[in-house]
């Protein structure tokens, strides 16, 4: 079979396993998505997080939302992170007027023992909003790892066409929910690797995938910072979790 005929049979393939997810080739389109990381001050999380869970679901019935979620991390429960993605910057705005957004910025300027860091990104996998939104079964045991690197000047274009490349067989893996990678928009060497499974297992079953190999190699030479695996974070999500119905 000709390359041209390969790929449009294992998108074909893709479409009909995964009816959630857009045609490719991939493009950006309309959407914006931010990444926020907060890190509060002891005695201060707990208060935080019920602002946050109420925000995070204020936020999903808002107007152009994608998806919205709210995490803590494995290892450390003072790091919040917040994941947006609306369609437009014009929804993303006016969200942040809504008094839940309001009421999170305020207390994070006394709670916060570092700056927050919101980092706008352009996705370079294009995901519908009901993939996004997948609810775990009551038999799943969600795991979300969100992985930063910086890579080495003039590295970033070949990192996008190996996962453009390894995508269509990523997206088949089972106990896969969502894989998205981003580029910083402000820093074009730093990208964002979300990845969500059904649960742990699911997660060595993918690092084991054989199209996943190239692109452990190619980290392991072309991250600023080595081990590349520094910038893994195993993020724990209390929102919306339990918001609504499991599959």
């Amino acid at each position: 079979m000709n390359p041209v005929r390969r790929l449009f049979a294992n998108c074909l393939s893709i479409f009909r396993r995964r009816p959630g997810l857009f045609s490719l080739p991939l493009s950006n389109g309309p959407s914006t998505a931010t990444v926020t990381r907060y890190q509060l001050k002891p005695g201060f999380r707990d208060e935080f997080q019920a602002m946050m869970r109420e925000h995070v679901f204020q936020s999903l019935e808002s107007a152009g939302n994608i998806m919205v979620e709210a995490y803590t991390e494995k290892g450390n429960t003072t790091i919040i992170w917040l994941v947006e993605r609306w369609q437009n910057n014009a929804t993303r705005l006016a969200n942040d007027k809504t008094r839940s957004a309001k009421l999170v910025r305020d207390f994070s300027r006394k709670a916060s023992a570092v700056p927050v860091e919101t980092i706008n990104i352009e996705d370079l996998a294009t995901v519908t909003g009901e993939m996004y939104r997948q609810l775990p079964s009551v038999t799943d045991d969600p795991f979300t790892i969100l992985l930063v690197l910086r890579l080495k000047k003039g590295k970033a274009a070949e990192f996008i066409t190996m996962n453009r490349t390894a995508l269509p067989t990523i997206l088949l893996e089972p106990g896969l929910i969502v894989f998205q990678f981003s580029q910083d928009l402000s820093r074009k060497n730093r990208f964002l690797v979300y990845k969500k499974f059904r649960n742990e297992e699911a997660l060595r079953r993918h690092l084991k995938d054989a199209a996943v190999a190239p692109l452990i190699n190619f980290l392991q030479q072309a991250s600023e910072q080595l081990p590349y695996e520094r910038g893994y974070h195993h993020l724990l999500e209390f929102a919306p979790r339990n918001h609504g119905k499991g599959i």
